[in-house]
Formats: structure tokens, C-alpha cells, sequence
């Protein structure tokens, strides 16, 4: 196991220093300061390798996970900015059911931890068919949900989510739903021994169970301002818990839902 790890990792090294050479030439420098795969932690996701990385772009430093394709680029999943001045980043390996975690200290030595979800496919959609980033986040961040590190150009997309999932429920869209989710997902079947779902026709064909008319109820009566923003992420707490975040073709999409 250890030798295809650090097989892997030289692998990531590599290219993650071509895609960084082809950056600087349109971009303000990066400097990649870690970077991870869940194989590191010898957990297999769906049977799949994920690539995290830390990098600093001009003061900004930013948490992002990847999917590695070597036949192509490395392709970007979900970016988070954790803002400037970040200081000591500790626990750089943890893996928490289909997320990886850190913890930073900011300038104020108060320490927060974020995560990013693993995840292959937007709803029906291969993350190798959305449009790769060709330059890097640099926007001011937002201020209303700041600290999930959203960006500014993105807060659209955070307050459309709830919107759109109340009027798929209404008309009872469970494929339109199914199209609101990274997979695979941890998403918790009541009554069945189900954590993760690994695609849509997963999903479909346990919606019934997880979008109970209990659940259907509570999601229809809550608002925008129900939203909860933490270092750890959003979510909506109404049963179950929903977590989401926005990915980089600028959609909001859940990743866990328990």
C-alpha cells in the first residue's frame, strides 16, 4: 500500500506543477504549500482517488479538492477560500465519510476547521465534462457567508438552492432532485443500512424513503434565512441535515444529507 502511495503522490507532484507552470502565465503566482489523497489514509471512496491541496495566491490561500486525470488536467471539484493571513494549518490528514478536513489558525489565532467534500459526478454530469478553471478564484469573498469561505461572485447560487429544491418537491421531480447532488454522497436511507449512494439511479431509487412527506413538510416551510453558515460549511438543520456547497461550474449542489 505504501508504495503505490508515494508512486501516486510523485505522480501528483508532477502534475500539479505543470498545471501550476501553465497558471503563472495567466495568473498571479501560487505557491502549493500541502496537498493530500485519501489514499494516504488508506480509505478508498467508490472505488476512487480524490487529490487535496492548500495553495496561497497572491495573500489569499484557498482548500480545494481534485479529481486526477492524467490523460487530461487535474480537475477541480470544490475550491474553498479561507481567507488571508491563515496561520499554522494542523491535522492535514483527516478523512471524515466522503470529506476531508483541516484546521487553521487565522491572524487573530482563532482556529477554524473546513472541509471539502469528495465527489466525481454533478448530478448526471462527469466533473470531466465541466469546464475546467483556467484562472484561479481570485474575487472578494463574501461577506454574508464568509465563513464557509464563499465567494462573493457565488452568493446567487447559495440562496437559489432552497428555491429550487421547494419547487422540484412540489412537483414531485425526483430526477430533477437527483441532479442537485455530487456523487457519490453520504446520504443516510432511514431504516436501511445505506450511508453512501454512488449515483443517481441510486438515489431514485431510494427518494421515496429519504424524501418522506415529514421531510418534504419541513423542507417547504423553511427560508433563506434558515441557512446555516460555519466554518465547516452550509447546511439547512431541518430533519435531516443537508449539507451543500457550490461547485466550480457555479451551481449550488448537496453532499450529504443525514
Amino acid at each position: 500500500m505504501r508504495k503505490k502511495t508515494i508512486i501516486f503522490l510523485i505522480v501528483a507532484i508532477a502534475a500539479l506543477f505543470i498545471s501550476g507552470c501553465c497558471c503563472k502565465k495567466e495568473t498571479q503566482d501560487l505557491t502549493v504549500l500541502a496537498f493530500a489523497s485519501n489514499r494516504d489514509a488508506e480509505y478508498n471512496f467508490g472505488g476512487r482517488t480524490y487529490l487535496f491541496l492548500i495553495y496561497k495566491q497572491g495573500e489569499n490561500y484557498f482548500f480545494q479538492s481534485h479529481i486526477p486525470d492524467y490523460t487530461e488536467k487535474d480537475r477541480t471539484v470544490f475550491s474553498r477560500n479561507l481567507g488571508k493571513n491563515v496561520g499554522f494549518i494542523s491535522n492535514w490528514h483527516q478523512f471524515e465519510n466522503g470529506r476531508m478536513t483541516i484546521e487553521y489558525c487565522d491572524s487573530n489565532e482563532k482556529w477554524h476547521k473546513v472541509e471539502v467534500p469528495f465527489g466525481d459526478f454533478y448530478g448526471d454530469k462527469h466533473v470531466s465534462q465541466v469546464k475546467p478553471v483556467k484562472e484561479l478564484p481570485t474575487e472578494l469573498s463574501s461577506e454574508k457567508y464568509y465563513p464557509a469561505g464563499i465567494l462573493k461572485r457565488d452568493e446567487p447560487a447559495v440562496e437559489n438552492i432552497l428555491p429550487t429544491l421547494q419547487k422540484h418537491l412540489r412537483n414531485n421531480d425526483a430526477d430533477a432532485i437527483s441532479k442537485m447532488i455530487i456523487y457519490p454522497a453520504e446520504i443516510r436511507v432511514p431504516d436501511i443500512d445505506i450511508c453512501y449512494l454512488e449515483n443517481r439511479d441510486d438515489f431514485l431509487k431510494y427518494y421515496p424513503q429519504i424524501f418522506t412527506e415529514e421531510v418534504k413538510k419541513n423542507i417547504l416551510e423553511s427560508q433563506n434565512k434558515d441557512i446555516i453558515c460555519t466554518s465547516e460549511g452550509l447546511r439547512f438543520e431541518f430533519f435531516p441535515i443537508m449539507w451543500f456547497c457550490v461547485g466550480i461550474d457555479g451551481k449550488a449542489y448537496f453532499y450529504a444529507i443525514k
